[in-house]
């Protein structure tokens, strides 16, 4: 745990976009480690997601682009997030992704020798690594696939099953394809 969160003040530190939490202030050695985030009211999407369903266009496409923006702000300071899903996700005025406890360097990111996710929202070279693939910044573009499948669907492409079992996810015919396209892109 104390390894995740001095991981995370270091990501933190060195991060700065409107889409990505801000980090304040941290203390990793004391008798009570914190870190001090900045206050997030609004509820995570998959709270949202659970509660009213799937979301609306207008809603999906303005997530989609945000959460775009993070993470190629991300892969450009090279820096993986390998956790992108609903839950990692807090919606307010602009969503704001969360959580970097298990985000790592591209560079680490690809020498990784074990499972870092959310199986569920995990891209197959995440599922075994190195055997399956090396994780990377495509890692965090399917799990941006998975999670804006399940905001359009209001279920994940794959159900329960690992990435690396399931057969290949289809979308809906009932979404347009203007959104259903670029959703499974980030899927293949």
């Amino acid at each position: 745990a104390l390894r995740g969160l001095r991981r995370e003040v270091e990501m933190l530190g060195r991060l700065n976009h409107p889409i990505v939490v801000r980090g304040f202030h941290a203390d990793t050695g004391g008798a009570q480690p914190y870190v001090a985030l900045e206050y997030l009211p609004g509820p995570r999407l998959s709270t949202l997601l659970r509660k009213h369903g799937p979301l609306a266009t207008e809603q999906l496409v303005a997530l989609a682009v945000d959460l775009s923006s993070a993470l190629h702000y991300l892969h450009a300071c090279e820096v993986v997030h390998l956790d992108v899903k609903p839950s990692n996700i807090i919606m307010d005025a602009a969503p704001r992704l969360i959580d970097l406890s298990v985000a790592r360097s591209t560079e680490a990111a690809a020498h990784l020798d074990h499972v870092v996710g959310t199986d569920r929202y995990m891209a197959p070279e995440q599922c075994d690594p190195p055997r399956s693939g090396v994780p990377g910044p495509a890692s965090d573009v399917w799990g941006l696939g998975v999670t804006l499948y399940e905001a359009v669907c209001g279920s994940r492409p794959y159900g329960d099953q690992p990435a690396t079992e399931a057969l290949p996810a289809r979308m809906p015919e009932a979404v347009d394809a203007a959104l259903a396209d670029p959703i499974m892109a980030c899927l293949s």
